[in-house]
């Protein structure tokens, strides 16, 4: 039976709604792979730094430690001083560093009419205190491996020169004699000494030069009498030295004409 227009009509569009939605369904399929690929990196991806970031939290946990420590601007990068060149020329890392704090109490104390040059000396004294903790414990492992060394290393050895020693001195030597054997021992103690400096920088500051506590003290009340520093210009004025330098000060018109201090 011969199809009618309308049979015509139907199959035409029967046969082009079949064609949209083949081609609607092939357009899918060629956006889904590329869209599975990114879903896929983006998955590795996140794994990847999950993982990285479970080791670190394993391995150093002190870096994922929250610090709610108050802000204060001093804590940012400290202006450097004026005086900062010359110093911090013979600066050492984990020494005392006493002629260099000594040198930023003390030169040019007018400078500190500058706040700039308050907090930095506020930022040296730190550093100072800092350097200094590391330089008590770096003394104290020297200390015992020089013990360590005395007592197994060189222990036949310093036992040979003082019985010699002591043979020679029980036949009343010249003086001459005494120096050349208190040279043998101290010249064995050296050479222990010597070799229980982990490195050539331990060994530096060591030998740095020293100031002791009443000189350090006595340039910081120096500092507090003329109103140039007072407590509160230290990050820490809870520091024992602080409180020993500033106990007792009057208080005093300030030299810069900043009023009278506390």
């Amino acid at each position: 039976m011969p199809r009618t227009g309308d049979d015509k009509s139907s199959g035409f569009g029967k046969r082009k709604t079949g064609d949209r939605q083949s081609s609607a369904s092939s357009k899918k399929q060629a956006t889904s792979g590329p869209v599975r690929e990114t879903r896929g990196v983006l998955g590795l991806t996140l794994a990847v730094v999950s993982l990285l970031g479970a080791a670190l939290y394993y391995f150093y946990p002190a870096w994922f430690t929250l610090n709610f420590a108050p802000f204060s601007w001093k804590s940012l990068t400290s202006p450097t001083s004026i005086v900062a060149a010359e110093c911090e020329r013979d600066w050492i890392a984990r020494a005392s560093n006493d002629a260099a704090i000594m040198c930023y109490l003390q030169k040019d104390p007018k400078r500190l009419c500058d706040p700039a040059e308050r907090v930095s000396l506020a930022a040296a004294w730190d550093h100072y205190r800092k350097d200094g903790a590391a330089f008590a414990d770096d003394i104290e492992a020297h200390n015992k491996r020089y013990l360590a060394l005395m007592g197994g290393k060189y222990l036949e050895e310093s036992n040979r020169v003082l019985q010699e020693n002591m043979k020679i001195l029980m036949q009343n030597p010249p003086f001459e004699e005494r120096e050349r054997l208190q040279k043998r021992v101290n010249d064995l103690v050296l050479r222990a000494q010597d070799e229980a400096y982990e490195n050539r920088e331990q060994r530096k500051a060591a030998q740095a030069k020293r100031v002791s506590t009443e000189d350090l003290i006595a340039a910081l009340r120096a500092l507090g009498r003329e109103g140039y520093m007072k407590p509160s210009d230290f990050n820490d004025p809870s520091d024992k030295l602080i409180s020993l330098a500033f106990e007792g000060i009057a208080m005093k018109i300030n030299v810069c004409g900043e009023g009278p201090q506390s």
